[in-house]
């Protein structure tokens, strides 16, 4: 009776398909369950490999070379056959039909709306002495406390609703005309009709993949939230760095700015605010600004015209999740990050932009000169730039990314996104020599090339600035004493 072969003919023959197991599920685990169904399978080549070559050198052979000859030949011809059978073409094929089943999903056009259609509430902050203070506490010489007001507009949503009616099903785009711009019919995929905006076609930078992946790890991360944000920080930075899968952007930005804490503190107050009845007067002006946000998005554009928007923060979050959430994190961004933003004297915005005329000096020498010859002050420019962190001026894809950056490490990407764009705006000749006077140059800074502000070039050039916290603190600190010094100055000269 021959002898039984157990990598042939018993059940651990099936080890040499465990790459393959895992090439086929590679979408829905970990990339390191696949390198680990790899190990097992190339184990298992090698186990047989050398149980081929023991066997063999175990025959009688009539001379030693004869001998060494076969050993070798069998040793070989099992490592190359068991490799190729077992681990290479199938786990290679398997690998390229999923990438290629991947790229043309990510390819064929997608009927869904990336915006959540029964949204029916929204709300702005507002201060009792300005229509759009987001303080939400007592700064020392300030004018009173801010109050929360919470305005339903089911009304409009659902004549929204009925025009879009309950068909999700794809139909064909068209255009229509809306305050003298052509708008489309049919939203792209972040909701907008039509505008600067607008993004035609869908992109598709990261593999599907990869994204999937991305979404596992930050739903780990997640669950675990306190000990990575106090035991690995940097792993969280790094993944808001590659940028937010879409799916879990929502809760993430709700875990980064610590709105989720709010929201578990005070877990009835926006419900309070909610019912309660606001002031006419702030009431009056919400519901006016409720379509004057984004006009070309289909949350907000109606027939009547926009104005100048009032609360673009609260806008763009409630784009992005439930209103009570959103409320909160709105909270938690006035207070923690754009903190003093908002005061009718905005002394906080003026120092920043100080510290970035500053750090401009280092970043960009060329466009500083350029500036400061022109007498063009940073209040100037950088005011919608740091009040709307952005909203207002870059392409949705990049707000999204520099969005994912700023909610974890602070202002100071709003500062570093400032001077990258006024670097690669500015700071060719050939472009300053198109600026003769201040009017040029701030119609530059307030249309920006497209190609400066595009999703890739952003983040790159954001994380290659040469720039430190200690450089960031120094300019704080010079500007800090800079300011005092002048308003000594001014006090003894009103004495005299």
């Amino acid at each position: 009776m021959p002898e039984k072969d157990i990598y042939r003919d018993t059940p651990v023959r099936l080890l040499g398909y465990a790459n393959e197991v895992g090439e086929a599920f590679r979408p829905l685990i970990h990339v390191s369950w696949v390198r680990l169904s790899y190990g097992i399978a190339s184990a298992y080549v090698l186990a047989d490999t050398l149980d081929k070559t023991l066997k063999m050198s175990k025959r009688p052979f009539v001379n030693d070379s004869k001998k060494y000859h076969q050993v070798f030949i069998a040793g070989i011809d099992t490592l190359i056959w068991q490799s190729f059978a077992s681990v290479i073409v199938p786990g290679v094929t398997i690998n390229r039909i999923d990438a290629s089943c991947a790229k043309q999903t990510s390819s064929s056009v997608r009927c869904t709306s990336s915006v959540n259609r029964k949204q029916s509430t929204a709300f702005v902050v507002i201060g009792p002495q300005y229509d759009a203070s987001f303080r939400a506490t007592r700064r020392e010489g300030g004018s009173g406390v801010v109050r929360y007001v919470v305005v339903s507009c089911g009304d409009k949503m659902a004549s929204y609703q009925e025009q879009a009616g309950d068909d999700d099903s794809c139909s064909e785009a068209s255009s229509a005309v809306h305050n003298g711009s052509v708008i489309s019919t049919v939203p792209d995929r972040h909701g907008f009709l039509g505008g600067s905006q607008y993004t035609a076609d869908p992109k598709q930078l990261v593999p599907p993949s990869v994204v999937l992946r991305r979404e596992q790890k930050w739903l780990r991360m997640l669950s675990n939230w306190e000990h990575f944000m106090t035991k690995n920080y940097k792993k969280v930075r790094e993944r808001c760095r590659k940028g937010i899968p879409a799916s879990v952007r929502p809760r993430a930005w709700l875990y980064l700015c610590g709105g989720n804490l709010l929201l578990e503190q005070k877990k009835n107050l926006y419900a309070k605010l909610a019912a309660e009845d606001g002031d006419p007067r702030w009431v009056d002006d919400i519901r006016k600004d409720l379509n004057r946000q984004f006009p070309y998005h289909e949350m907000f554009v109606d027939q009547e015209g926009h104005g100048q928007a009032q609360a673009p923060l609260a806008a763009f979050l409630l784009m992005h999740m439930p209103a009570e959430q959103a409320f909160w994190c709105l909270v938690s961004i006035c207070d923690k990050y754009l903190a003093g933003y908002y005061t009718p004297e905005m002394e906080t915005l003026r120092v920043d932009g100080d510290i970035l005329f500053g750090l401009l000096k280092k970043v960009a020498p060329s466009v500083y000169k350029h500036l400061k010859k022109q007498k063009v002050e940073p209040i100037l420019y950088m005011t919608e730039w740091f009040l709307c962190v952005f909203i207002r001026t870059l392409p949705w894809d990049t707000i999204l990314r520099v969005w994912d950056m700023f909610l974890c490490e602070g202002v100071k990407v709003v500062f570093k996104v400032a001077l990258v764009v006024l670097k690669f705006s500015l700071g060719r000749q050939h472009v300053l020599k198109k600026c003769p006077t201040m009017c040029e140059t701030l119609e530059v800074l307030r249309h920006p090339p497209q190609a400066v502000m595009e999703e890739e070039f952003v983040v790159y050039q954001l994380n290659r600035l040469n720039l430190t916290e200690e450089d960031f603190e120094y300019e704080h600190q010079r500007q800090v004493a800079k300011r005092r010094v002048q308003e000594k100055s001014k006090r003894s000269g009103g004495r005299r």
